[in-house]
C-alpha cells in the first residue's frame, strides 16, 4: 500500500506488524551540495537531534569510526544533501517505492571496525510519501562526537552507499485522522512534522494545521524557507516561530522556550475552525515531556497527543 492508495482499514496495529518485516536495503549517494559547509559542532549546546535511540558516542580510548561504503553496490541512492548549520537533508533513492506514512523514520546503519561491526541510528523522513516515489529525504543533525551523524553530515558524497531500514514509527497523520491539528517541533523534531505538512500540500488538502516551531534563530530553522512559503501560500497552514537565541529579532512574536502561555496563545486562542483536535509533538525529550504536561494543564487529554523524542 502506498500513500496515494490509502486503505481505510489500515491501523497503527497493522503498521506495527509490518515493522517486523522490514529488511535492510542499500542506497548510493548521487550528488552532494557542499555550497554551505557544516561548521564545527557547538559542543556547549544541548543535543536536539535524532529520534528514538541514543547515538553511540566516543569516550575514553579511541573507538573506530564508521565508514561510508563507496559506489558499486546496487540499491538505493542518496541523490543530494543540503547542509545547513550542522544539519544535513539527505535525499535517498530506495530500491522500491516504500509503503510509508507521513511522519515516519528510517534506520541508517554504517560499518565500523569494532564489535558488533555496525553502528545504526534513526533519522526522520521530512519528505511527503505522496506522490509515490522511491526517493525520500531524511534530516540529520550532527551530534558532537556522534559516530553516525558526523559521518552523514560531513563525509557523505555522491556515489556513497548507505544501508537503510524502514519505515518505522507512529507519529503519523493522514486525512483519515481529520483535523484541525496542532504541531509542536524543535530541532530535527520539525522533520516528521514537515512531512505531514508537505503531504497536506501535495494532496491538496485544506485541513487546518498550525506549527509552533522552536529554534535558536532564523538560520537554525529546519526547512525554514519552504515552511515560510507554505505559510504565505496556503490558508490552511499557520506557522508560528519562537527563537530562543535571537531576543531582538522583530520578525517573530516569541523569543523564549515554549511555555504554557505560548501554547494557549497559539492553539487555544485560535478561531474555533482552527483550534486543534489533536497534537503532534517532536523534539528533544525534555521539550516533548514538558509540552505534553503543559497541554494537559490546558485541558488536552493524553489520547489527543502524539509525540516522538529526538534525543
Amino acid at each position: 500500500m502506498t500513500a496515494d492508495a490509502l486503505d481505510p482499514i489500515c491501523t497503527r496495529d497493522a503498521w506495527l506488524a509490518a515493522d517486523q518485516a522490514r529488511v535492510w536495503e542499500r542506497a548510493e549517494v548521487i550528488s552532494v551540495d557542499r555550497s554551505r559547509p557544516v561548521p564545527e559542532p557547538r559542543t556547549s549546546e544541548p543535543r536536539t537531534s535524532e529520534p528514538r535511540t541514543s547515538e553511540p558516542r566516543t569516550s575514553g580510548s579511541r573507538v573506530p569510526e564508521p565508514r561510508v561504503p563507496r559506489s558499486g553496490v546496487p540499491g538505493s541512492e542518496v541523490l543530494a544533501d543540503e547542509r545547513k548549520l550542522g544539519t544535513a537533508i539527505l535525499r535517498l533513492r530506495l530500491p522500491n517505492v516504500p509503503d510509508a506514512l507521513p511522519g515516519q523514520y528510517y534506520l541508517v546503519r554504517l560499518p565500523v571496525d569494532s564489535p558488533p561491526g555496525v553502528a545504526e541510528q534513526a533519522y526522520s523522513v521530512c519528505s511527503s510519501p505522496y506522490p509515490s516515489t522511491p526517493e525520500i529525504e531524511v534530516a540529520v543533525r550532527e551530534v558532537p562526537h556522534g559516530r553516525v551523524s558526523t559521518v552523514l553530515a560531513r563525509r557523505t558524497r555522491p556515489g556513497d552507499v548507505l544501508e537503510v531500514r524502514g519505515p518505522f514509527g507512529f507519529l503519523t497523520w493522514t486525512e483519515r485522522d481529520r483535523g484541525p491539528i496542532g504541531l509542536v517541533g524543535a530541532g530535527t523534531g520539525v522533520a516528521p512534522l514537515a512531512a505531514i505538512i508537505r503531504y497536506g500540500a501535495a494532496r491538496g488538502l485544506e485541513i487546518p494545521m498550525t506549527l509552533l516551531c522552536s529554534s535558536r534563530d532564523r538560520s537554525d530553522v529546519l526547512l525554514g524557507t519552504e515552511l515560510d512559503a507554505f505559510h504565505h501560500r496556503f490558508n490552511w497552514f499557520t506557522l508560528v516561530h519562537t527563537f530562543t537565541r535571537a531576543p531582538y529579532d522583530p520578525s517573530v512574536r516569541y523569543h523564549r522556550r515554549i511555555d504554557t502561555g505560548m501554547l494557549a496563545d497559539v492553539f487555544m486562542a485560535a478561531p474555533p475552525a482552527r483550534r486543534p483536535n489533536s497534537y503532534y509533538v517532536a523534539g528533544p525529550a525534555d521539550m516533548v515531556t514538558a509540552v505534553r504536561a503543559m497541554l494537559g494543564t490546558l485541558g488536552v487529554t493524553d489520547d489527543r497527543i502524539y509525540s516522538e523524542d529526538h534525543s
